[in-house]
């Protein structure tokens, strides 16, 4: 064929701008047409390959009011014959029976079936809870494979209720209202977490500290596993010391007034032996002194592995930092990571020992009974002192527990101001070197250290 009767690919006439353009559309034809083709080819099965079977979703949610979630399993593929999938639900951090209804069994597709739905119910809690979620698993395809990718959802149950009980939601109200169109000027306004913070703070004062309290030991016994039941357990055989302390006030008295008396010898437990038996009577009432500090020994040991603190903590800790991992962007801009390592480490701490203590009260409760019948048994004289002083102690702690409580948080903010200060000069060395800052820096430490 000759030269000149070769046909161009592109148009001979017209500017350069226009050839360029038809180049264009020709590339972008051919791009868009490989595309389609790679996008077919990936989501159509091969030949002779089997069917995919996944989820539909690798996050689910449902509020705890709703009574159930659906989770949708789907095939694709040629959906020629039938395959089927093994399906069941795991434990997280919601446990079964709790928190949903645990279920197991196989979704089978039949010929052109693409979806099935599978229900689980959800059981509502009464109980404020951090994160509560739970495992849906895919396994044992037959006649099918499970994506890699979908074969496991995680199940979210969003829990509305406010720790450490309802009763104080009503201490969370917004603060829009403050900051409305009436306001003259943006800068008058309240920050709303500001408001929110101080609504709460006015809402504690106004519910007391031992509302605060009770609802949160209530909390500790509802949700933590076992904590409830080995409360009870300790209380009721924490009171074994008190039994031992009536046991030997009451053979010390039995020692003064019959054994060493010298007076009558008709009380003692042995007559019989070596000076008409207060020998024995001694070696027996010795006995009773040494025999149960075995059985309490035991059960200090079997206490300290019941670990009621270390539940308590971990329960604490944890519910703090899982709640944090799932904090919006803004939330976790509105609190510094020293406030959170601070609840971590040191408020955990103190909520776990302030349980213990509770628990301890019960037990000196019980021993104070014991000292006061005793004490009144052998002197009537002294009811009304025996009385006065444990009311007296009660009413001191109740005068001063604000003056205690604000001190507390005064020393928890600067201990909290000196970390953020140590936190942020760490983080923000290069800029302090560079600008010369080290000095001042090292005032400004000073001056909130002393505070703390």
């Amino acid at each position: 064929m000759e030269e000149g009767n070769r046909e161009p690919l592109l148009p001979v006439s017209g500017s350069r701008s226009i050839k360029r353009q038809n180049t264009r559309n020709i590339f972008k034809g051919a791009v868009h047409s490989a595309s389609a083709a790679v996008t077919l080819k990936s989501l159509a099965p091969e030949v002779g390959h089997q069917d995919t079977v996944h989820l539909s979703s690798a996050n689910y949610f449902a509020d705890e009011d709703d009574g159930k979630v659906v989770i949708q399993i789907l095939r694709i593929g040629t959906l020629h014959g039938s395959c089927s999938v093994e399906y069941h639900t795991e434990e997280n951090s919601a446990k079964a029976g709790v928190r949903y209804v645990e279920i197991k069994g196989t979704a089978t597709f039949e010929e052109g079936e693409f979806a099935k739905d599978i229900e689980i119910v959800i059981m509502s809690s009464p109980y404020w809870e951090s994160v509560s979620e739970f495992l849906f698993k895919l396994s044992d395809p037959v006649n099918c494979e499970t994506s890699d990718n979908l074969e496991l959802a995680r199940v979210r149950i969003v829990d509305k209720d406010v720790f450490p009980s309802n009763y104080f939601r009503k201490f969370l109200a917004s603060g829009h209202t403050r900051c409305g169109m009436d306001s003259p000027t943006r800068s008058e306004c309240l920050d709303d977490s500001e408001i929110k913070e101080d609504m709460l703070e006015k809402g504690l004062e106004e519910a007391g500290a031992a509302r605060l309290i009770i609802a949160f030991l209530k909390l500790l016994v509802g949700s933590v596993s076992g904590v409830g039941t080995y409360s009870l357990l300790v209380i009721v055989l924490d009171q074994m010391q008190n039994m031992y302390l009536a046991l030997t006030l009451y053979l010390q008295i039995y020692l003064v007034d019959v054994v060493f008396s010298n007076h009558s010898t008709s009380e003692l437990i042995f007559h019989t032996g070596p000076a008409s038996g207060v020998v024995h009577t001694t070696f027996f009432v010795s006995s009773l002194y040494l025999a149960p500090l075995l059985l309490l020994h035991a059960w200090a040991i079997l206490r300290a592995k019941l670990d009621i603190g270390g539940r308590v903590r971990l329960f604490i800790q944890d519910s703090i930092f899982s709640r944090y991992m799932n904090y919006s962007k803004a939330s976790r801009e509105e609190i510094s990571p020293v406030v959170i390592e601070d609840a971590i480490n040191n408020q955990g701490k103190e909520c776990a020992e302030l349980y213990l203590q509770v628990i301890e009260l019960i037990q000196l409760a019980g021993k104070l009974l014991v000292m006061e019948y005793f004490i009144i048994g052998e002197n009537h004289t002294a009811t009304l002192p025996a009385v006065i002083m444990p009311v007296a102690m009660i009413a001191f702690i109740i005068v001063h527990k604000d003056t205690l409580v604000e001190c507390r948080e005064s020393l928890v903010d600067a201990e909290q101001d000196v970390r953020k200060i140590v936190h942020d000069s760490a983080a923000a060395y290069s800029l302090i070197s560079n600008y010369q800052q080290r000095n001042r820096t090292c005032r400004t430490f000073c001056t909130f250290s002393r505070k703390a």
